[in-house]
Parts: C-alpha cells; sequence; structure tokens
C-alpha cells in the first residue's frame, strides 16, 4: 500500500471524520483534541466501564459490611481480562496498563476482605485469585484462610498454610508472617472472623484502630526476625577468599 502523498493532510482529513462520527454516536459528549505528539480523546461525560468501576470503588468507601462488600463486587463486574486486550502491544502505554492491574488487584483484595465475614464463599474464590497470580502473597494467602475458615473448610484452610508455609520455607528460606500465623492459630481454635465494626461507632473505631497498631507491632516484630535470618543467609552465601 502506497503512501498518501500529503500526509499530514490525511491525518487531519480522518481526525474530522472521526469527530463528526463521535459527535453522531454520543451527542457530542465525546472529543478530540490536538497534544503535543498527537492527539487525546477526551471522554466528556460519556460512561466507560473504567469510569464506573472507579465510581462504584468511591461509593464503597463510605460503606461497610456487606454494602461495601456488595459495592465492590458490582465494580469489578466492569472487569473483562486485561486492559487493552485488544490493543497491539508496540502500541500500549505497558505503565500504565500496570497502573490500571494494580488497581484491580487491590480493590479485590479488599473486597476479599469485607467478603470473609459477610460472603465467605465469594472470598473464597476472591482470594484464591489472588493467590493465583502471586503464590508468595502472605496477605492473600491469610484472607485465604479466613474465608475457608468462616465457610467450615478448616481441613482445607490448614492444607493452604502448609502449603504457603512450605513454598516460602522451600523457595525463599523464610518462615510465615505474624498474619498468617495468628490465623491459623484461629483456625485450630475453630474461631469464625466476624464482620468488621460499622463506622458509625466510635468505641468500634477506637478499638480497630488500637488493635492495627498491634498487629503493625507483631508484623514489624516479624519482619526484623525475617530480614535478620536472610542477612545470615546472604554471610553464609558471601564467597570465601583466597587467603582463608
Amino acid at each position: 500500500m502506497c503512501p498518501p502523498r500529503n500526509p499530514s493532510a490525511t491525518l487531519q482529513l480522518s481526525i474530522c471524520k472521526l469527530r463528526k462520527w463521535l459527535r453522531q454516536i454520543t451527542g457530542a459528549t465525546v472529543g478530540i483534541r490536538k497534544a503535543a505528539g498527537g492527539y487525546i480523546l477526551e471522554p466528556g461525560a460519556a460512561k466507560t466501564d473504567l469510569g464506573e468501576f472507579r465510581r462504584l470503588v468511591k461509593e464503597a468507601e463510605a460503606l461497610a459490611g456487606r454494602e461495601a462488600f456488595e459495592r465492590l463486587a458490582r465494580a469489578l463486574e466492569f472487569w473483562s481480562g486485561s486492559p487493552l486486550s485488544d490493543v497491539p502491544d508496540h502500541r500500549k502505554n505497558a505503565p500504565y496498563i500496570d497502573v490500571l492491574e494494580a488497581e484491580r488487584r487491590q480493590v479485590i483484595r479488599r473486597c476479599a476482605q469485607l467478603a470473609v465475614a459477610v460472603a465467605p464463599d465469594a472470598g473464597v474464590t476472591l482470594a484464591r485469585g489472588l493467590c493465583l497470580e502471586d503464590p508468595f502473597d502472605e496477605e492473600a494467602h491469610a484472607i485465604l484462610l479466613e474465608a475457608l475458615g468462616n465457610t467450615g473448610a478448616h481441613a482445607e484452610a490448614l492444607a493452604e498454610f502448609d502449603a504457603i508455609r512450605q513454598r516460602l520455607s522451600t523457595e525463599l528460606g523464610i518462615a510465615p508472617g505474624a498474619r498468617l500465623l495468628r490465623v491459623q492459630e484461629w483456625i485450630l481454635r475453630g474461631r469464625s472472623y466476624a464482620i468488621p465494626p460499622e463506622p458509625c461507632s466510635r468505641m468500634a473505631i477506637a478499638l480497630e484502630r488500637e488493635q492495627r497498631v498491634l498487629d503493625l507491632a507483631s508484623d514489624l516484630e516479624s519482619l526484623k526476625e525475617r530480614v535478620n535470618e536472610i542477612l545470615a543467609r546472604l554471610d553464609n552465601l558471601r564467597p570465601v577468599s583466597a587467603e582463608s
């Protein structure tokens, strides 16, 4: 195919036709403007999957318990596969896609944590997906164990704990963190994870913050121990000098 005689004029004509087509199908809500290095598509008031996803996630921030879970679950329905999966690789903005994927995983994690108390079966499905994406994600595995515990599948939860414990030990040479160990203890005791306190209760908020501080202190202590373990292993891997 021969290139056009006047590429600039051909491009401007194509943009003009595209603008006209967008006005016809969107009612002038979507536009195109010239910018440095090319053109930018401006969706205006038009609804997009990403826009609706973020709107529902924002609404969930003001909710708690089942309402927050259901709002986040609705938001995740706007995801179907990887972003821009039908766009050629050389035309994709890889860093932007990474940001979108991280945003999706964060919402899945929050939704799964809420589901532990109000819809544990859904929590199992969501958390297991995160675990498959990252077999070393201890937080995702902790959520999976919590959800399995609340469905009554204690044996399966303990088997999942053994699997992640062995994986961490074999491939990274470290032990499970404080949260995983805490969840294992809860499951061994046959305890269930309750619905998180509603934000309207000041006492509940204070108690939750206090528990978070205690959990953070425990996690930091565990992290310190694990860093020391890794440093000790690195010392053992240092090459022996010729003099010794």
